[in-house]
């Protein structure tokens, strides 16, 4: 459900969903990497640097050049969309 809310722009309840998740499996580095791109769609790099760091730490195949891009990606995407 997080990720088909993701896709529809509905980041808010993605996070609720995301936090839900994450009482009950804190270290689901899925979802922190999900959190990461969140995050970073919403403009706050920050945020999004952390949780995938978090991921990264949990799950190493999160290291990869291509996670890191995606969630850069969301955050340049968002700045040529506020331009």
């Amino acid at each position: 459900m997080g990720l088909a809310l993701h896709y529809l722009g509905k980041y808010d309840m993605v996070m609720a969903c995301y936090d839900k998740i994450l009482e009950k499996s804190p270290d689901n580095a899925g979802v922190l990497y999900h959190k990461a791109c969140t995050k970073s769609l919403q403009g706050d790099i920050e945020q999004a640097l952390t949780f995938l760091e978090k991921a990264i730490i949990l799950e190493s195949e999160y290291a990869g050049k291509d996670s890191q891009d995606r969630v850069l990606i969301h955050s340049e995407k968002m700045q040529d969309f506020k331009s």
